[in-house]
């Protein structure tokens, strides 16, 4: 019932609790569960949760041989690049791409990567006994000492 109403969907499958029967199968709208075949044909409707909405976030893959990005959801499975089938390297959703021809940008960033840097939070101590955060290095050269520098809070990569 619906604000002191009958509900409209009595006798058309529907228990009132949110839930849609079709048969002896209930499936619920938010939670993923096995879909029957019975419900094949259904999802498409509004109810039936989408691939989107079970993965909310997407990652910026890159493609070092290509200098591209991809924005796809997170994966264990390595990824290849759509344009030149090369292994697309995932990276934190900080991560800002540069431009396809500034090569001096692109060498940082797959220096950084190399170093265990996936563009993640980085954070030093504040004068005040707390952290801060740490911006990402500009250059090529600022680069290489700030992966000596903060070498610790690098993500070890396991091939």
């Amino acid at each position: 019932m619906l604000l002191g109403r009958p509900s409209p969907f009595k006798g058309e499958g529907w228990d009132g609790g949110g839930c849609r029967k079709f048969g002896k199968a209930l499936l619920h709208p938010h939670l993923n569960q096995k879909v029957s075949d019975t419900l094949a044909g259904f999802k498409n409707h509004s109810r039936y949760p989408k691939e989107k909405d079970i993965q909310g976030f997407l990652f910026p893959h890159v493609c070092f041989e290509c200098r591209k990005t991809f924005r796809k959801p997170h994966s264990d499975v390595p990824r290849v690049c759509p344009q030149c089938t090369g292994n697309l390297t995932a990276l934190g959703r900080k991560f800002a791409a540069p431009k396809k021809g500034d090569i001096e940008q692109w060498k940082k960033v797959r220096y950084l990567v190399e170093h265990g840097f996936l563009f993640q939070s980085v954070y030093e101590p504040s004068g005040s006994g707390g952290i801060r955060t740490v911006a990402y290095p500009r250059t090529l050269k600022d680069a290489e000492g700030f992966v000596l520098q903060y070498q610790e809070q690098s993500v070890t990569r396991v091939p």
